[in-house]
């Protein structure tokens, strides 16, 4: 079984934005679990035999849904065969299905841990099994609110501290990937949008192994990766590691010095 892991927040448009995603999936045959967070009370509702909706009062921005699943299971909930064996897929609110999502869902494998679905590792979008989420979740015990900076920070591969707590990013537990360097079909490829769609304006990332649209709110402009050379093809985790290293000190700079550092996207082993 594949459940789909919503992230939200109780807030009129993130839960209308969750609701309309459930229930797209759950047209397609899926089973989805909305996590919302920073509501009045705990809470864990089955609405039908597909969909599940739980509240937390906390509000961990990204977070949420390891969170609130957690608290769920410990109250008794998804213990069943079905539920213990699922592969479960981490989205949240601000995602879309494509044309391709059905194709590209079936085509998910069973993992043990995480497994990133963007090639660079970005937005906590990616697929595991219950005991990682349950793992996952013992992480943020203690802490009731993740400001979106930090959250960011997190979701971008850095350590963050919270009322004295470390928590560690995803890639922490795993730097591997569904994508792959060179893919079977155009549907799997990962993309990024060049220029913003709506109002207020996003850009659209593609995941290919998901088949699904993200949409991320930027305030800053970002360069478009392009693999220039073979070097730029990661395949191992050992190329991961030389590629880390030979790009880790990249400067913008005019004749009066440099401008800034940058931070490159480096891809994912799969």
């Amino acid at each position: 079984m594949k459940v789909f892991l919503i992230n939200s927040f109780n807030s009129s448009k993130y839960v209308q934005n969750a609701q309309r995603l459930s229930d797209d999936i759950n047209n397609k045959g899926y089973t989805t679990i909305i996590v919302f967070g920073g509501a009045s009370d705990f809470a864990c509702l089955q609405l039908s035999d597909k969909k599940w909706v739980i509240s937390i009062r906390e509000n961990l921005s990204d977070n949420n849904a390891f969170f609130g699943f957690e608290q769920a299971f410990s109250f008794g909930h998804f213990r069943e065969k079905d539920f213990r064996s699922a592969t479960y897929i981490y989205i949240h609110d601000t995602c879309q299905l494509s044309d391709n999502f059905v194709d590209r869902v079936n085509k998910i494998p069973v993992v043990s841990g995480w497994r990133f679905a963007h090639i660079y590792g970005l937005y906590n979008l990616g697929v595991c099994d219950q005991m990682f989420l349950l793992a996952r979740a013992n992480d943020l015990k203690g802490i009731t609110y993740i400001p979106k900076d930090k959250s960011i920070a997190l979701e971008q591969g850095e350590s963050i501290y919270i009322d004295g707590l470390e928590i560690k990013p995803l890639i922490h537990y795993s730097k591997r990937t569904l994508a792959t360097v060179i893919t079977d079909t155009i549907s799997s490829c990962d993309f990024m949008s060049l220029n913003a769609f709506g109002e207020p304006k996003r850009f659209v990332t593609y995941i290919g192994a998901l088949g699904l649209y993200k949409l991320v709110g930027s305030h800053v402009s970002y360069f478009v990766p392009i693999w220039a050379t073979p070097a730029h093809e990661v395949r191992t985790q050992t190329d991961y590691d030389q590629m880390n290293t030979s790009f880790a000190n990249i400067q913008l700079s005019t004749s009066d010095g440099p401008l800034a550092t940058i931070t490159p996207w480096i891809p994912l082993p799969p």
